[in-house]
């Protein structure tokens, strides 16, 4: 039997849109044949019998079924975003295989070499220094009457500068009364025990004796000292020192570079992490002299070593996504970062061991609340537009909120969750 269409049967468009309505609403078989009774009117030629009045409806009920199941919904909703920046501890081993993120670990490399040598430079550093030894004589004069034994090497000074007598001398008593008075009075080689222009003194100069002796005994020079001198040594002096250290750290950090040059990455692929504070590190550097020893040359033994671990970059940067996608997860229930917007940012090297690099690994992003599409879908499904809208705007986190139905004369959500499509606004 073939169906007419409903303008033949006498049906309005808005008795016929008004009873779809009233269909999806009360989608039993009972609530179809009230509303069907209620709201169309047939009017019907005389001529036209039950079955022709049975196809009619027979064609309104499977047309209702289809407006129900033909309509579409999309829902946008605009989640609130924050702006994070997430760090994170990743440690970059060169014994591990593949990216952990568990135990935040990453793979690397590492390259080490040393190399050593020995330089010889000139000692800069000018100075006098004592040369040869004054000389002279002194006299003793007897202050007792018994007699008085100076043996050699005793002390007499001019001030600071120190004297010893050359030879053993005897200075017999002094006889202080009686036709026979006389002062007892002996003289004596001397020179100066160090060398140098301070041994030079004027007459009348040496006026004491070191020890005990000086309780018995007087002396004094009656002629200056003569043949003290000094001369300019060479001493080695802590620029040198310095100067020695940059010029061979600089010729074997070139030759030990040149040796590894074909083992470093390109910056712009990996990164590399020296395991010292400087590249290379000097291991060990030794002076054959110290500062201020007297020497005309000097020499230095250097070793140094080039080590340090690299990492790409591009692995180092989908590594830190992952983590900072899974800590703002654990961190923030409900809340994820939007994949687009994660960034990572340099790392700081907090220290090195064994060839091990601990790295503050840091990312930046924008955090929104989790969106659940099946839920939206499921609480909107067979709504009216102004229902599916309070229940979409009262989602937590959101911002701003829109559902939309085509056809937009139904003025309802599919009755089938999954005519309706749930985005998020930029995505």
């Amino acid at each position: 039997m073939r169906l007419r269409p409903l303008a033949s049967l006498g049906v309005t468009t808005r008795a016929a849109v008004a009873f779809l309505r009233r269909f999806c609403e009360r989608p039993s078989a009972a609530s179809l044949a009230q509303a069907a009774s209620r709201t169309i009117r047939l009017s019907l030629p005389k001529n036209v019998g039950a079955a022709a009045l049975a196809g009619g409806l027979t064609g309104t009920v499977a047309l209702a079924g289809a407006a129900a199941l033909v309509p579409s919904a999309t829902v946008t909703l605009t989640p609130a975003m924050e702006q994070v920046t997430l760090d994170m501890p990743v440690i970059v081993d060169p014994g591990v295989k593949r990216p952990d993120l568990g135990k935040g670990a990453l793979p690397g490399r590492t390259i080490s070499k040393e190399l050593s040598e020995t330089q010889q430079a000139q000692a800069t550093g000018r100075k006098p220094a004592p040369d040869a030894r004054a000389s002279g004589e002194v006299v003793f004069i007897n202050k007792t009457e018994k007699p008085v034994l100076v043996p050699k090497g005793t002390a007499v000074l001019a001030g600071s500068v120190r004297f010893a007598t050359q030879q053993d001398l005897n200075v017999g008593g002094t006889v202080f009364s009686g036709p026979q008075q006389r002062i007892s009075m002996q003289r004596v080689n001397i020179q100066a025990v160090n060398g140098g222009l301070d041994g030079n003194v004027g007459r009348f100069q040496i006026t004491k004796i070191d020890g005990p002796l000086g309780q018995q005994l007087d002396v004094q020079n009656d002629a200056a000292t003569r043949g003290g001198s000094d001369k300019t040594i060479a001493f080695v002096t802590a620029d040198d020192r310095r100067k020695l250290q940059e010029a061979l750290t600089k010729s074997l950090t070139d030759r030990l570079m040149q040796q590894i040059k074909g083992q470093l990455p390109s910056p712009d692929k990996e990164t590399v992490v020296p395991w010292a504070g400087q590249i290379p590190s000097v291991v060990e550097a030794a002076f054959n002299k110290n500062e201020g020893d007297e020497a005309q040359t000097f020499s230095l033994s250097l070793k140094i070593r080039y080590g340090a671990t690299i990492f790409g970059n591009d692995a180092y940067n989908a590594f830190v996504k992952q983590l900072a996608m899974r800590q703002a997860g654990q961190s923030r229930p409900g809340f994820e970062l939007v994949d687009k917007s994660v960034n990572a940012v340099a790392p700081e090297v907090q220290g090195v061991q064994d060839g091990t690099v601990r790295l503050l690994a840091r990312a930046r992003g924008a955090l929104e609340p989790h969106v659940d599409a099946g839920a939206v879908r499921a609480g909107v499904a067979n709504r009216r537009i102004d229902e599916a809208l309070a229940f979409v705007q009262a989602l937590p986190g959101m911002t701003h909120a829109e559902v939309k139905a085509s056809p937009t004369w139904f003025g309802r959500t599919p009755l089938l969750g999954l005519r309706v499509g749930v985005r998020t606004a930029g995505s």
